[in-house]
């Protein structure tokens, strides 16, 4: 977890326990602590291997977020489902 001068959380990362897609170009995200994000914008979300996989999930402009896998590929905006 990162944070920013202000004290506010910049960057958390979390273990994914498994995805679900929904839709065309929407994935689900599971996160083993609860959390449900959904991706917003289109494009492919890539899991090479068995895993474990760990997101990693940013604050963007406008209140968004970003979430990218394993720190590579390029990052997908999403939001918070619960």
């Amino acid at each position: 977890m990162a944070r920013d001068n202000d004290g506010n959380v910049d960057v958390v990362t979390m273990r994914i326990e498994r995805t679900r897609m929904v839709g065309y170009d929407t994935t689900l995200f599971y996160m083993s602590n609860g959390q449900v994000w959904r991706q917003t914008d289109d494009g492919d979300v890539r899991m090479w291997g068995d895993g474990p996989f760990y997101a990693e999930i940013r604050r963007a402009a406008m209140g968004s977020y970003l979430l990218r896998i394993d720190g590579e590929g390029r990052a997908i905006r999403v939001r918070r489902e619960r």
